[in-house]
């Protein structure tokens, strides 16, 4: 397990497209550090948590843990090297953990980093708000990850995918049906970080879940696709 995770992490950070996760990463931090440079003529604590909740929850997280959750196997199967994998004398499970726990991090690490100095930079930053904005951030990159790793092993249009999901119902329909806002990672996320953020998000009129559904439906979506993923290794083709 540990050589398909460095090996994992070795791959996904390597790839030119990584680059695209780093300036996502830092564009929420950056935006935060003109906006305390210029000190323009506009709430701050209303432009702090747009930042937050539109900028960073909505778009870069997402997009960020994308990226590498459907490189995790989707560069195994570019390159038509799977089957060796698979091979290997191991349980499914020992495969697809490591694969998803690479994608984790190097999805959920830099963006992680951003959020945090982000906080801070913002007025009205506090240590503890940066650590409770983290702690959503990273409970979200695990639900995306689980949800994108697996996307990746069932279409190699993975990454397209992602975007009409990130796009069309995060974006579009879970904000429009009040229903459905339980079944999106972003309600997840922003409830979470409403809760141990409480300085954050107040000047927003956000319909968001509740906090015991948040943390079940985060727990729920990223054990159920994790095992989808596992199933999948167990049953697919392999070239």
């Amino acid at each position: 397990m540990g050589l398909i995770f460095t090996l994992t992490l070795r791959q996904l950070a390597g790839q030119r497209r990584y680059i695209i996760v780093l300036l996502l990463a830092s564009a929420p931090a950056v935006v935060a550090g003109v906006f305390r440079a210029v000190q323009p003529d506009i709430d701050a604590a209303r432009f702090t948590d747009n930042v937050l909740a539109q900028l960073l929850v909505a778009v870069v997280l997402p997009i960020a843990v994308l990226v590498a959750g459907t490189m995790a196997f989707g560069l195994e199967i570019e390159d038509r090297t799977i089957a060796y994998l698979v091979l290997k004398p191991l349980p499914r499970w020992q495969i697809a953990l490591p694969k998803l726990a690479a994608a984790l991090i190097v999805g959920a690490a830099p963006v992680m980093v951003g959020a945090f100095a982000t906080v801070l930079l913002m007025p009205g930053g506090s240590v503890p708000d940066a650590f409770g904005v983290v702690i959503a951030v990273l409970a979200g990159a695990a639900t995306y990850a689980s949800v994108f790793t697996m996307a990746g092993l069932v279409t190699q249009h993975a990454l397209a995918f992602g975007l009409v999901y990130v796009v069309l119902w995060e974006g579009a329909i879970a904000q429009l049906l009040a229903g459905a806002r339980y079944l999106s990672v972003r309600q997840y996320s922003l409830a979470i970080m409403d809760a141990l953020a409480p300085d954050r998000l107040t000047t927003l009129r956000i319909d968001i879940v509740e906090v015991p559904a948040a943390v079940a439906g985060t727990l729920l979506v990223t054990t159920v696709f994790a095992a989808l993923t596992v199933y999948r290794l167990r049953t697919m083709d392999y070239p």
